[in-house]
């Protein structure tokens, strides 16, 4: 994002709705389209909201699974056992170790032993990055209850609830 302006507007957004509670990301561009005016977005801004709202049709698009008719028409080699899986493979997978943006996908039904090993780590990667910060909500889940604070705002400005001996 080139403008400052827009920017300055997302983080207003931002901490204005979180101040009040839940909220999704929806809700927060709404309030920015809503508040920043058209000479705050930049060429370059309106191009990436282009292409960003294209790249998730195409992620979309990439997730789905292929048709019956192609599962049928195109492996009829492959044995029964194996086409109910089959049925649920995605058209592309992700190849790249890292994922995200810029990572390469390649279909699905031409990919290689190898590409689809890179595809596993990739899951495993992220599966594993999940449980950490599973751990780490749950940490903090347990420093409130345990310290009787509602938020951690709370504990920032001291209002954490007196801990009484039974709960110490």
């Amino acid at each position: 994002m080139e403008s400052k302006p827009l920017k300055q507007a997302i983080d207003l957004a931002l901490d204005t709705l979180g101040m009040q509670g839940p909220v999704t990301r929806r809700e927060v561009a709404e309030e920015v389209l809503r508040s920043a005016p058209d000479d705050h977005w930049s060429y370059g801004d309106l191009r990436e909201a282009r292409l960003a709202y294209i790249q998730r049709e195409v992620t979309t698009r990439m997730g789905e699974v292929h048709s019956p008719e192609f599962i049928e028409r195109h492996l009829t080699r492959i044995p029964d056992e194996y086409r109910a899986m089959l049925r649920k493979v995605p058209r592309f997978i992700c190849i790249t170790a890292s994922g995200g943006a810029g990572s390469q996908h390649v279909m699905s039904f031409v990919a290689t032993a190898e590409q689809w090993q890179a595809n596993f780590d990739l899951k495993k990667r992220v599966t594993e990055a999940a449980t950490v910060s599973r751990d780490h909500a749950r940490d903090i889940r347990d420093l409130l209850v345990s310290t009787g604070a509602r938020s951690l705002a709370d504990l920032l400005q001291g209002k954490a609830a007196p801990q009484t001996e039974s709960a110490a």
